[in-house]
């Protein structure tokens, strides 16, 4: 017996935490510059360094480091769901039908997690599920981040820029030192290494966390705006496609008006082309997302 297009065979996917697959191809290579960067920074970088700098160095990239990966650890394990879809055992998600209903969430049920939901829950589309006070999908994490994770996400973002400015600024004490002893061997993994060699392994981990540098503190800069005005990215997110379709409307209005001043003392039967192209509706109230990723 089928209900809403569910069927005891194809149960739909629902995604608890970023550790379901399928994983998400940033996701990986997020995994794979954090294994890198972290290797070559305590292998490479920080051995290398004048004496004076390894210890302090040492100390607070080690803090910094084991902080954000945990934070990341902790970030990709929570699962954000609304309480009601975490704690309702006998809820199953189940396909949902535009037809009969034009909104998902509608007064306060959720129709494809089949449970009420609180007034800040939004449908993730990724992740099929509700999820408390949504704020986006990060797919960073390949999961929703929301009212549980929230400030842990913030808190790991924060440190990930941390963490990469005193990469970097590693990199830059090491070219420094490069150009003042450009023939001195230098070592990595406990071997020889040489001088070459070594300022290209620096120029590339330099590019890496100078990159992640702008993109952190872009991201951790837009999450501090965004508190500041008591908005979340999803609530930001509907806002700018407002005003994209209030954009849109106006010079299609605009263009009608200028049309029809400028054909009023033509003849009759001449016809103006026809537009094909409509501004997108945005649903007022929308509760299904669009995914919202960063």
């Amino acid at each position: 017996m089928e209900e809403n297009g569910d069927s005891p065979d194809k149960k739909p996917f629902v995604r608890h935490n970023g550790w379901g697959p399928p994983f998400h191809h940033l996701q990986v290579t997020a995994w794979v510059l954090l294994i890198f960067i972290g290797v070559t920074n305590f292998a490479i970088l920080i051995p290398n360094l004048p004496s004076q700098w390894r210890s302090p160095a040492l100390s607070i990239a080690s803090v910094l480091y084991a902080t954000f990966v945990t934070l990341y650890i902790v970030c990709t394990t929570l699962d954000p769901a609304d309480f009601n879809v975490k704690y309702a055992r006998d809820a199953k998600a189940k396909q949902f039908d535009r037809a009969q209903r034009p909104h998902v969430i509608m007064g306060g049920h959720c129709y494809i997690c089949d449970v009420q939901v609180g007034s800040k829950s939004k449908h993730c589309g990724v992740c099929n599920k509700c999820v408390s006070e949504f704020d986006h999908h990060c797919i960073w994490i390949n999961n929703c981040v929301g009212s549980r994770n929230y400030k842990l996400f913030f808190g790991m973002i924060s440190t990930g820029l941390l963490t990469s400015c005193t990469v970097f600024l590693i990199v830059v004490v090491l070219i420094q030192k490069y150009v003042r002893e450009n023939n001195k061997e230098y070592t990595a993994f406990n071997g020889p290494i040489s001088s070459n060699g070594f300022i290209a392994l620096v120029a590339l981990i330099g590019l890496l966390v100078l990159a992640a540098c702008f993109l952190l503190a872009h991201l951790v800069g837009y999450h501090v705006w965004l508190n500041l005005k008591g908005l979340s990215t999803y609530d930001h997110v509907m806002l700018l496609r407002a005003r994209q379709k209030s954009a849109n409307n106006k010079p299609e209005n605009s263009n009608n008006e200028h049309r029809s001043i400028k054909t009023s003392g033509q003849k009759r039967n001449r016809v103006a082309p026809a537009t094909d192209t409509q501004p997108m509706e945005l649903e007022s109230g929308l509760n299904v997302l669009p995914p919202i990723k960063r």
